[in-house]
């Protein structure tokens, strides 16, 4: 996997719509041309500043294509891709990779709250890293950024007791005293 460190200033733009609701993509390339004059070096579409958990799926991949096709190599685009469904997430972050993004961005699904940290790190465990997460990055080979679970509120019992599938994870070293175990 190649991930390119991204540095300078990177926008969440608002999505355009048309007065009945429907989506008016044919302003995405002004908004990347304006972007592009403020020196904004990469844009995170379709979060929630850009109505993404608003809009289908298929208004997702318009908008993720038409910020693609509008920003050429000018700026990188990184499309959030969190869905309440994780099938659909997958499907966001294919289409992410297929279309040229240069990166996903997800929150997990959202609905249903785990109750404890190692209700987290089982869940993890179970898909291979993080459902919305380190899952789509495995599958797309796209940069989806750190995920972790909140460690540093778990109590040093919880810890060690979580410690194999947190290593197995990469979220702490396999020796307890390499390196740092900091969330």
């Amino acid at each position: 996997m190649n991930i390119k460190k991204l540095n300078g200033l990177v926008a969440a733009p608002f999505t355009p719509f048309n007065r009945d609701g429907s989506l008016n993509a044919a302003l995405i390339p002004q908004l990347a041309a304006r972007m592009i004059q403020g020196g904004v070096v990469g844009v995170f579409v379709c979060g929630t500043t850009g109505e993404g958990p608003s809009m289908t799926t298929e208004e997702r991949k318009q908008v993720a294509e038409q910020w693609v096709a509008a920003s050429g190599d000018r700026l990188r685009v990184i499309v959030h891709v969190g869905h309440s469904n994780l099938e659909d997430a997958r499907a966001l972050a294919t289409h992410a990779q297929a279309i040229g993004a240069a990166g996903v961005g997800a929150l997990a699904p959202f609905f249903f709250k785990p109750k404890t940290i190692a209700d987290i790190v089982e869940t993890m465990v179970r898909h291979g890293g993080t459902p919305a997460g380190k899952a789509i990055m495995a599958m797309t080979g796209l940069d989806c950024g750190p995920v972790r679970p909140p460690l540093r509120d778990l109590s040093p019992a919880e810890l060690a007791s979580l410690r194999g599938d947190l290593v197995k994870l990469g979220f702490l070293p396999e020796s307890p005293t390499g390196g740092s175990s900091a969330p």
